[in-house]
């Protein structure tokens, strides 16, 4: 249990590994998470905060704590804030080949071929999306983006071009079926090697699963086990003044794979190894114990409260796995900060939403970088545990809390000890 509920953790937050034993640590920013009570202790919530930064002539920071399930309220409480600001840079892993050319590691030929296989598989999986709605093919690559909608339409309009700056072209395959295809490297048709076409008719079909009729992923899974609702359902993010801070899903994967990481925790996120299967078997059983989805809530509040020291200090491939999936993403948010503070003066507010664990380091990188300071927070329950309502007393939830607590203090000393 005590794994599973680690495991849970990590699907609804990503959360930070601090420093490790050979590192100096560098000063702790004050937390993004809290348990708090009301009205006497029967009402526990999980507040994350939003925490405003100032810097002399540049525009005004948001740190925007999230945890990826939560109450409906939350998100909408988050949502009124976000569009208010002039700017809005979102957490999201991008659809495999969408992603900044800036982030890639490898810019060879070779590479560029291989994220054009996944650009034009991608649009594929775009174009079967649109033909679902429209029942038709899209007759060109601004009738697939303005018509695919949703949370897709961004995507789209990243990847028009192949990963050497040319347009891919629509047609149709000899069956009449439709099809995408990039010149190559060398931007002429035939060709061998990496000059050679690039065709979406010559890639294997695309599946069910990959439409987006296989099902939830874990996270949403979770989300209706414990009656709360999964970001990426509550939000909008397709507003015009909403803007993707974030690898695309190669990327992340080159990362990984440079970092020599073990890569079961991401494949069970991602709801795609016998590892998910457990969790998703723990999951589906929660709602069939008595008190189970109340009982888990207040356990995922406390540790979720701890978070950060639970996983400070990872070994071995879990520390390689945060650093790819946290400090290289954060990388890339500053990345897009400095970029707009250099050529978007007309943007004087800006909204930062990311996984709440993601905020220890950007506020670190922002104070260190860009010469940002604290100016004050915000804050917004996530999580509102009734515990009347839940059958739970208020002492019945301090002996649990108490015993978490006490439980994670055991594993922090042992850590410390080694």
């Amino acid at each position: 249990m005590r794994r599973w509920i680690q495991a849970a953790a990590l699907a609804v937050l990503c959360v930070p590994f601090g420093a490790t034993a050979q590192e100096a640590a560098p000063p702790k920013p004050a937390p993004y998470l809290r348990v708090t009570e009301a009205q006497a202790g029967e009402v526990l919530k999980l507040d994350v905060a939003i925490r405003e930064f100032h810097a002399a002539g540049k525009p005004t920071v948001f740190l925007t704590g999230a945890v990826h399930i939560g109450d409906r309220s939350f998100y909408e409480a988050l949502q009124k804030f976000l569009d208010k600001q002039d700017l809005v840079l979102f957490e999201g892993v991008k659809p495999a080949g969408t992603g900044d050319a800036a982030n890639d590691m490898d810019r060879s030929d070779e590479s560029r071929a291989a994220k054009t296989r996944h650009r034009l598989r991608f649009l594929g999986i775009a174009a079967a999306v649109y033909r679902k709605d429209h029942g038709q093919n899209p007759g060109s690559m601004e009738e697939l983006a303005s018509g695919v909608g949703g949370r897709l339409t961004p995507f789209v309009r990243a990847a028009t071009d192949d990963a050497w700056g040319r347009p891919i072209t629509i047609g149709t395959t000899a069956a009449g079926k439709l099809d995408l295809t990039s010149l190559g490297s060398d931007g002429e048709p035939g060709g061998e090697g990496a000059a050679a076409d690039l065709r979406l008719s010559d890639q294997k079909p695309i599946t069910r699963e990959e439409r987006g009729g296989g099902g939830h992923g874990l996270q949403q899974k979770l989300a209706s086990a414990l009656g709360l609702v999964f970001q990426l359902d509550a939000m909008e993010h397709d507003h015009a003044n909403w803007r993707s801070s974030d690898m695309s899903i190669d990327q992340v994967q080159q990362r990984l794979d440079e970092s020599g990481a073990n890569l079961d925790v991401l494949s069970m996120l991602e709801g795609s190894s016998f590892t998910a299967r457990i969790a998703e078997f723990a999951v589906g059983i929660i709602g069939m114990l008595p008190g189970g989805p109340e009982m888990t809530k207040l356990m995922l509040m406390e540790t979720l409260s701890r978070a950060d020291e639970m996983l400070s200090g990872m070994p071995g491939d879990m520390s390689k796995l945060f650093d790819v999936i946290l400090r290289d993403r954060n990388a890339v948010v500053m990345a897009d900060l400095a970029r707009v503070i250099k050529t978007e003066p007309d943007v004087r507010t800006i909204g930062i939403i990311y996984g709440a664990g993601h905020l220890p380091d950007l506020q670190r990188r922002l104070e260190s970088e860009l010469g940002y300071a604290p100016a004050g927070d915000q804050w917004n329950a996530a999580i509102t545990l009734d515990l009347g309502r839940a059958g739970i007393t208020a002492a019945e939830a301090g002996q649990i809390r108490g015993m978490l607590r006490r439980a994670i203090d055991m594993q922090l000393k042992a850590k410390q000890a080694k």
